[in-house]
């Protein structure tokens, strides 16, 4: 369920934890958008 753009980059790694702080953060921000 990944961004297609995302999964393009060679650099992108999803198991650097920098990332995941980073996905999680989004996906928060989304979420509260949605509730709002």
């Amino acid at each position: 369920k990944m961004p297609l753009h995302l999964l393009g980059k060679k650099s992108w790694n999803v198991y650097n934890p920098d990332n995941i702080a980073r996905v999680r953060r989004d996906e928060e921000q989304a979420k509260a958008r949605e509730e709002e």
